[in-house]
């Protein structure tokens, strides 16, 4: 995992911002700022977002997650076969692809629209 306080202030400093100027635009205090940089708080969800979109990275760059300030982790795990899919996805397609019985397909699919709709209920509680 990368440093995430190095992250932030990297991405401020590429901007020329300083931490008052980034507070300001992101709706906190300049001590705000200087603690996320040294990791002693983290930031709300929606100063986190605030702060990606006007450093013009993503959450997962100012999270740690990544080394790349424009590529999420899930588009990391993609390859450059052009069909836009993760390895995983690509995987999950190929073992779909193998199954003869209707029934586990079936059993498959449903287990995947409940995954969906807990993850639309997870999105629209934040």
């Amino acid at each position: 995992m990368v440093n995430s306080m190095n992250n932030i202030r990297n991405a401020r400093k590429s901007k020329g911002l300083t931490g008052e100027q980034l507070g300001s635009l992101v709706g906190v205090q300049k001590s705000a700022i200087s603690k996320y940089e040294r990791d002693e708080i983290q930031p709300s969800k929606d100063v986190l977002l605030a702060m990606a979109n006007v450093l013009s990275v993503t959450t997962d760059y100012l999270l740690g997650r990544t080394n790349n300030p424009t590529q999420t982790e899930t588009e990391k795990t993609a390859t450059d076969d052009g069909d836009g899919l993760t390895d995983a996805q690509r995987e999950l397609i190929d073992k779909v692809m193998k199954m003869d019985d209707h029934a586990d397909i079936r059993a498959l699919l449903i287990a995947a629209e409940a995954i969906i709709a807990r993850r639309d209920d997870d999105n629209s509680q934040q």
